[in-house]
């Protein structure tokens, strides 16, 4: 037996149902299980919507630099391997919405990565919810490593390539799924 369940808390669904659908104004967004959604989100909506905490999202332009691409917003420069984003190149100069999970920026040791301040720290338990900052941007990090941080501090993360999402700025739609 099958049957509906309508619900406006994204936990909810993903923890009920095998096939959700996410809908916007009451237009559907897309259609998949909670894996699909969540790994592969067609929009910047779903994308905002699936997780919890939300996805972070910069806004910034593509730009190429000695044969590699690169999202840029003042200080957050992230390189953008082109075998995750095969159209890539018809984007250059242009503006984007870059999205990442809060569970995909990852803290580095030393000096590697991108250089960010560490605002407001929320200790969970068995995870810690760090509030950052990259410049002017604002992120939300999940690190599952319980170690004490202090407010002020000087840390450094990384993007991993394949855990980025790019969301063309018009039509939001993932840049990974489709071309312009």
């Amino acid at each position: 037996t099958r049957a509906i369940h309508v619900s406006i808390d994204q936990v909810e669904a993903m923890t009920m149902g095998e096939r959700i659908v996410v809908l916007k104004d009451g237009k559907i967004q897309q259609i998949g299980t909670p894996l699909s959604l969540y790994e592969e989100p067609e929009n910047k909506f779903v994308a905002g919507f699936i997780g919890s905490p939300p996805m972070n999202f910069f806004e910034g332009k593509i730009k190429e630099k000695e044969g590699k691409v690169y999202f840029v917003k003042e200080e957050l420069i992230v390189e953008i391997e082109k075998k995750f984003f095969p159209e890539i190149k018809k984007y250059l100069e242009k503006e984007v919405f870059l999205g990442i999970r809060p569970e995909h920026i990852l803290l580095t040791e030393g000096n590697k990565g991108i250089q960010a301040i560490l605002e407001i720290s929320e200790p969970l338990g068995n995870e810690v919810i760090h509030h950052i900052r990259i410049g002017t941007n604002l992120a939300v990090v999940r690190e599952t490593k319980l170690i004490k941080r202090t407010h002020g501090e000087k840390i450094n993360v990384y993007f991993p390539p394949d855990k980025i999402h790019l969301f063309d700025k018009e039509s939001e739609k993932n840049l990974k799924f489709y071309s312009s």
